[in-house]
């Protein structure tokens, strides 16, 4: 393995196993009995067209090796990634937006293949991070986590696993997506619903209209720009509107339709009133925030879908 490489397991477990579940799926009741090989199986491994390799297994770890990315590339191996100095922390940056949008574009393929379920999102962080490198005082080399090696026994944690969720066609989408939200530079935008979807999970619906909000203004901006609309200053200079007045000329423009305007301009107050005057937001605010802003991002990832995640019956 290269040094490019990294990892993420803990979560993804809420997702379910990767394809179909194996047969030994009950041992996650008996903490301390040793993984089954099984539950390592590759079950999907793919290079991308952004040059990020992505390797999954049936349990859930997923490996990212961005040698051939450069945004992911660092001045340091990635074993050094955790001390986040000046040279490694643009490249960290970078793996953490790359992780949480995939986890979130997962959460998406569910979302798209169920009507009615939804999968949590949990957000990575530098310390979730798996790293590979030397074992101590050994010429072998494994996984390391933030507090020792990769666990080669059950751990409580996986009995975490929703059955049977993330089928190999959720994966597959999840990786087209995550593709084509690269090439169109919306890694942050996806970032951003990976923040909101987690925030969801404790309620924090503040957080979460401003996640949403965010990816509305960005694809909105990004929208008039895409088809010429220009705003000037009276000198001729380009000028930074506001984000009404964009929304405006958008509907008079054709470019989107009186329905979708209303709901923008009402949660564009209510994303107004939370940061000016202190006025919380609720659920259904909260809702209809994240239907506009994943309709927007369907213009980069088609037929995307998101839905605020529900906790799932838990199949062991």
């Amino acid at each position: 393995m290269s040094s490019y490489e990294f990892g993420v397991y803990e979560q993804v477990l809420p997702m379910g196993w990767i394809g179909e579940r194996p047969e030994d799926h009950r041992l996650v009741r008996q903490v301390g009995a040793p993984i089954p090989a099984a539950w390592r199986d590759v079950v999907v491994d793919r290079k991308l067209q952004c040059g990020v390799r992505v390797t999954m297994e049936r349990c859930g770890f997923i490996e990212y090796d961005v040698e051939d990315w450069a945004p992911g590339l660092s001045n340091k191996p990635t074993g050094y990634l955790r001390e986040t100095s000046a040279a490694a922390l643009p490249a960290l940056v970078q793996r953490l937006r790359l992780v949480n949008a995939h986890l979130a574009l997962l959460h998406c393929a569910v979302a798209m293949h169920h009507e009615n379920e939804s999968v949590p999102v949990r957000r990575v962080r530098k310390d979730d991070l798996y790293t590979f490198a030397g074992i101590e005082d050994s010429p072998d080399f494994a996984w390391f986590g933030s507090d020792g090696p990769r666990q080669e026994s059950v751990t409580p944690a996986e009995r975490e696993r929703a059955a049977e969720w993330l089928t190999l066609e959720m994966a597959e989408t999840s990786l087209d997506w995550l593709d084509a939200v690269v090439a169109a530079g919306a890694l942050f935008d996806l970032d951003q619903l990976s923040l909101g979807l987690d925030a969801l999970g404790t309620h924090d619906f503040n957080t979460a209209l401003g996640a949403f909000w965010y990816i509305c203004e960005s694809r909105l901006r990004k929208l008039a720009s895409a088809h010429g609309l220009r705003y000037l200053k009276k000198d001729g200079t380009e000028r930074s509107p506001m984000i009404s007045e964009v929304i405006k000329d958008l509907e008079a423009a054709g470019l989107i339709g009186p329905k979708q305007r209303e709901g923008l301009d009402e949660v564009r107050e209510g994303r107004n009133a939370l940061l000016h005057a202190g006025t919380e937001s609720g659920q259904s605010m909260t809702d209809k925030c994240l239907a506009l802003a994943t309709e927007l991002l369907a213009g980069v990832a088609a037929g995307l879908r998101a839905r605020t995640p529900r906790p799932l019956f838990i199949v062991l």
